[in-house]
């Protein structure tokens, strides 16, 4: 029962614009036991992502199709980041998202490199963060980390681990 409780918490402050077919995970999808360490039970993360002094919403979306990560810089368009291939509905859902702090973050490779070092944390390079960033992972499986690039004026991802 606390946790159903929680899980209609997450779900309370979610915007009424989504993108059109998506809406958030069912409360079924969000009841695994490792979400009750978060009061949003890691399915929406809000942080200034882009450094402009605007609250910026991180946000787990579910189609008919498939699961993805959404991203909406202030009152911008809507930006998927991630989605699991068609037809991939985990339910209950893997996926989750929670904030990285800006500091200095170890990381195994940029998206796309052909070879990742997830090894010790001494021993890979880091990216420093200036504004909050989203870790986003699938419990007991790979994680990442989307940050905002002003230089690129787009969000790159980074993996942490495989």
């Amino acid at each position: 029962m606390i946790g159903s409780v929680f899980v209609l918490a997450a779900l309370a402050t979610v915007p009424a614009d989504l993108p059109a077919g998506w809406h958030p995970l069912p409360a079924a999808a969000l009841e695994e036991q490792w979400r009750d360490a978060s009061p949003v039970r890691f399915a929406r993360l809000t942080a200034d992502f882009n450094g402009d002094g605007h609250e910026d919403l991180a946000i787990l979306l579910r189609s008919s199709r498939s699961e993805a990560l959404w991203v909406r810089l202030g009152d911008a368009v809507w930006q998927k980041l991630a989605e699991l291939p068609d037809g991939a509905i985990d339910n209950p859902s893997s996926m989750g998202v929670q904030q990285v702090d800006p500091g200095v973050v170890p990381y195994g490779c940029f998206d796309g490199a052909d070879d990742c070092n997830v090894g010790p944390d001494a021993q890979r390079p880091k990216l420093v963060l200036t504004s909050p960033a989203i870790d986003f992972f699938r419990m007991g499986s790979s994680a990442s980390a989307f940050f905002w690039s002003n230089s690129r004026g787009k969000f790159l991802r980074v993996w942490t681990s495989d």
